[in-house]
């Protein structure tokens, strides 16, 4: 607009929110665009800072869930390489899921409660050594899923109620697969 002398616009511009002028310098002479210039210019910083701080919050999310898995998986690693010894039913109860080697000693776990033993949440095991006269009471043995299973030991007269040396309790189970 090369021959415009005066424009009067005085309340042209109050709920303006975005403005592009090019070659108008005496415009941004006038008061409501460089105000509104302004505010623009604080929004885009506004938005450019809030969206580096959320860029920043979700890195350092990222970097503290790396950390705990890396952890849980150094834990998890050192875990599978214990070795737990079994004298109770409450030992039992006890046991880290992640261990390597279970080894039950001679005559434990014999609680009246005691009907199933299913190791399949045990998925680093690698042994179990049960002892002789353990599990009494247990009329199911599941070793399901281990896929690090290596090596099963039962003791004499376990998983047994009847002592006897041709005792026979025909209503039990045991699961390998």
């Amino acid at each position: 607009i090369p021959v415009l002398q005066a424009c009067v616009l005085p309340t042209a511009f109050k709920c303006v929110v975005d403005v592009k002028m090019e070659n108008t310098s005496l415009l941004e002479e006038i008061e409501e665009l460089s105000e509104v210039r302004r505010k623009q210019e604080e929004r885009k910083k506004r938005e450019a800072e809030e969206a580096e701080r959320r860029r920043r919050e979700e890195e350092e999310r990222r970097r503290r869930e790396e950390e705990r898995l890396k952890k849980e998986r150094e834990e998890a690693a050192a875990m599978a390489k214990k070795k737990v010894v079994i004298n109770c039913k409450r030992d039992w109860d006890c046991v880290d899921k992640r261990v390597g080697v279970i080894e039950v000693s001679d005559g434990c776990c014999n609680e009246e409660g005691l009907k199933e033993l299913d190791l399949h949440l045990f998925v680093n095991l690698r042994e179990l050594k049960v002892g002789n006269e353990c599990f009494e009471n247990v009329e199911e043995v599941k070793l399901i899923g281990l896929r690090e299973l290596e090596s099963v030991v039962i003791g004499m007269k376990s998983f047994t109620k009847k002592k006897s040396r041709w005792g026979n309790d025909s209503n039990r189970h045991f699961y390998l697969k």
